[in-house]
């Protein structure tokens, strides 16, 4: 396969693994940030047994594992005392666990593993739109400048993520 230019729009946890994985399989990756020096935030996160496999995909997860406590069983019970979630790991499979740790602690992992992937970070540069033309699709800063073309914009700035309203097809998803 041809290497694929690709700009990824944050540089959080979604933005950090995609934008890591892209440019280790050798495509031409550059991250969009908005924040110019990011730093560690936020609380306490469970890993499922899915994170945890796409860090090991990345050669990540021991790192993550060590700065982290595991979960043998998650159960979650409603203010009138009936339970609405019971997770045993080990029954659904053996060895299986979830995983307790600080988003700050994946965050610094995947963000070194981002630094060092090859991706080219441009930190404090805010995406306003994007447009596409015969050569590909652009990115629009707040500037003004016009960045591209690239063959694939993945949109990871977030929860209340501004790219997804330029997307041709988007799937909200109410939880």
């Amino acid at each position: 396969m041809e290497p694929l230019t690709i700009a990824v729009v944050g540089a959080g946890t979604a933005g950090g693994a995609a934008a890591t994985l892209l440019a280790r399989a050798g495509h031409r990756v550059t991250v969009f940030e908005r924040i110019e020096d990011p730093k560690p935030v936020g609380a306490g996160i469970t890993l499922q047994p899915t994170g945890q496999a796409a860090l090991q995909r990345m050669g990540l997860l021991e790192e993550v594992v060590a700065r982290g406590a595991p979960i043998e069983r998650l159960t979650c019970i409603r203010s009138n005392g009936k339970p609405m979630v019971d997770l045993p790991y080990a029954e659904i499979h053996h060895g299986l666990r979830g995983l307790g740790t600080h988003r700050g602690n994946l965050f610094t992992t995947l963000f070194a593993a981002m630094r060092g992937s090859g991706a080219t970070l441009r930190l404090g540069t805010h995406v306003s739109s994007t447009s596409t033309d015969a050569d590909g699709r652009w990115l629009v800063l707040d500037d003004g400048e016009r960045c591209g073309p690239f063959d694939l914009v993945v949109a990871a700035d977030g929860g209340a993520c501004e790219l997804h309203s330029h997307a041709k097809k988007v799937k909200t998803t109410a939880y």
